[in-house]
C-alpha cells in the first residue's frame, strides 16, 4: 500500500481505504515480514528508524521533507472538530470539553504565541525534546565533574529510555513522544547555570 514515507506512517494509516480491522488480522504476517527484513537488510531498518525516530535525536525538524516537520497538538474550539460533527454521541457533559476561555484577550494572546512557536526559529527550542535531552546531559556532566559524583547520571535514565523507545518504535514526528524530556530539561536548566557559575568561580 502507498502512503507512508521515511518520516511518517500517518498518510497510510489515516487513508479512507485503510482497514484497521484487517490490519489487526494481518499483524502476525506483518511482524514476520518485519523480522525477515531485519535479518536480511538490517542497514535499511536502522536507516528507516533513524529517519522516522528523528524526533528523538535531531534538534531541528526537516522542513523540506513530507512529514518531516514537528507535529504539534491541534487547537480547535469544539471537541467534535477532532473526529467530525457526527462521530461523537451527544451527552450532557459534551460542552464541558469545548473551549470556553475566561478571558478572550488572554486567549488571543496565547493563541498568537502558540502559532508563533511553530515557526522553525522557535520550534526546535519549544517543541523538540532532543535539545532538552542534550542540555540535561550537559548539566549532569557538569554536576558530576564538580561534585565528583557519577551517580547523578541516574537522572538521565528517563531521557535515555525515552530516546531509545522512540527510536525503536514511533510512527511520526509528533512532539508528544518526547514531551517528558522537555519538562525534565527545563527543570535541569537552573542546575546547569548554578554549577557552571560555581565552576567558573
Amino acid at each position: 500500500m502507498e502512503g507512508a514515507n521515511c518520516n511518517t506512517i500517518n498518510p497510510l494509516i489515516w487513508r479512507e481505504d485503510f482497514d484497521w480491522r484487517r490490519s489487526d488480522e494481518l499483524a502476525p504476517q506483518v511482524m514476520a515480514l518485519w523480522q525477515r527484513i531485519l535479518m536480511e537488510a538490517p542497514d535499511q531498518v536502522i536507516k528507516t528508524r533513524l529517519c522516522r525516530g528523528a524526533i528523538a535525536w535531531r534538534p531541528g525538524a526537516d522542513r523540506w521533507s513530507e512529514g518531516g516537520e514537528t507535529y504539534h497538538f491541534s487547537h480547535r474550539w469544539f471537541t467534535w472538530e477532532y473526529v467530525g460533527p457526527y462521530a461523537i454521541e451527544r451527552h450532557p457533559e459534551l460542552e464541558s470539553f469545548n473551549l470556553s476561555p475566561l478571558s478572550a484577550p488572554l486567549n488571543d494572546l496565547a493563541t498568537r504565541w502558540l502559532w508563533a512557536s511553530y515557526e522553525p526559529d522557535l520550534d526546535w527550542l519549544v517543541w523538540r525534546g532532543p535539545i532538552w535531552c542534550y542540555a540535561s546531559y550537559l548539566a549532569l556532566a557538569v554536576a558530576a565533574w564538580l561534585r565528583g559524583n557519577r551517580w547523578v547520571f541516574g537522572i538521565a535514565a528517563a531521557m535515555i529510555g525515552q530516546q531509545t523507545a522512540v527510536l525503536a518504535n514511533i510512527s511520526a514526528q509528533d512532539f508528544r513522544y518526547m514531551a517528558s524530556p522537555i519538562f525534565i530539561g527545563f527543570l535541569m536548566l537552573p542546575l546547569l547555570v548554578r554549577f557552571w557559575r560555581a565552576g567558573r568561580g
